[in-house]
């Protein structure tokens, strides 16, 4: 992406882990753990509107919106694909409330903090089994 452009390193070509892992399940998967709590900041079709007050340059709001509808799709894949194998781990998907468009809005990492600590306990909250980790 243009915030973050690939490096290389040995002859291969690196880039950012977001575009085609968003929300990195395959890992997970293979971590032979019970159950996965997994928090989806990362873009999404539900996301809400950008803050108007926060004008960015056309190409630069394209660019967020095509790179946001790509991770957005490997997110719903990914999903899909943890839903459809009956083998994977219990998973506890959490999505909190994030603004499209914020990516360097400092300002707003304590309201995100705590609006992925809400979130998370609500999902834990709607799993009766896992009383142990709503501490």
């Amino acid at each position: 992406p243009v915030y973050y452009p690939s490096v290389t390193i040995d002859g291969r070509r690196f880039a950012d882990g977001g575009l085609r892992g968003p929300l990195p399940l395959a890992p997970a998967a293979r971590s032979g753990a019970a159950v996965v709590v997994a928090v989806d900041t990362g873009p999404g079709f539900d996301a809400s509107a950008p803050d108007a007050r926060l004008p960015a340059p056309p190409l630069l709001r394209a660019h967020d919106d095509a790179t946001g509808i790509l991770m957005a799709a490997v997110t719903a894949a990914e999903l899909a694909l943890w839903r459809a194998l009956p083998a994977r781990p219990h998973l506890v998907y959490v999505r909190p409330r994030c603004e499209r468009g914020v990516t360097f809005r400092t300002d707003l990492a304590e309201a995100y903090l705590e609006e992925g600590y809400r979130a998370t306990r609500a999902a834990l909250d709607r799993e009766p089994g896992l009383a142990k980790l709503r501490r």
